[in-house]
């Protein structure tokens, strides 16, 4: 599993909001940023080939969920958020091999809606059962200016998804 830095992004996202997460929260330390799924990005069908009938689905997944805790450094002005991101994934009759490849993004967005920073993970899901579960551990560190909180940022968790993938989802 990896804990990377997030990296700056060139160009913003539709950010429309599908759920939230909950962080655990302690009571000495200021309220952490929150989560937010970005819809049509929290899920996926996967096929083999140009195929769109049930028995060319090779996988699906979703999301299904994000959360964790964050830790203040630098007297309040750093926060380090612990996140859990927990991705299902679903062996369709079309797949070769026993792991789904996939991609996810996490993108810091300020409390104007800027999208701040935003990075890309690949990861797998093994897949020689039907279903599994897999936990992706991260480490989004954000800088906080004088005068900001760390609650006024959201993170939005999301799958990569194609353009026609979106579609479909939000249909």
């Amino acid at each position: 599993m990896s804990r990377p830095a997030l990296i700056p992004a060139l160009a913003a996202l539709p950010l429309l909001l599908a759920g939230c997460s909950s962080w655990f929260e302690s009571e000495k330390a200021p309220p952490c940023p929150r989560a937010a799924l970005v819809d049509g990005a929290d899920r996926v069908v996967r096929y083999a080939g140009e195929g769109r009938t049930p028995q060319d689905v090779a996988f699906e997944a979703r999301i299904l969920g994000v959360g964790g805790e964050c830790e203040f450094t630098d007297e309040q002005r750093r926060v380090v958020v612990d996140m859990e991101l927990r991705i299902e994934g679903a062996r369709g009759p079309a797949l070769a091999g026993e792991e789904a490849p996939l991609s996810y993004f996490v993108a810091v967005v300020s409390p104007e809606g800027e999208v701040l920073a935003r990075e890309e993970f690949v990861t797998e899901i093994p897949l020689d059962e039907d279903r599994a579960i897999i936990i992706e551990e991260l480490e989004p560190e954000i800088p906080l200016p004088e005068g900001r909180r760390a609650a006024s940022y959201t993170l939005f968790v999301g799958l990569v998804v194609s353009e026609e993938e979106l579609a479909a989802n939000r249909r």
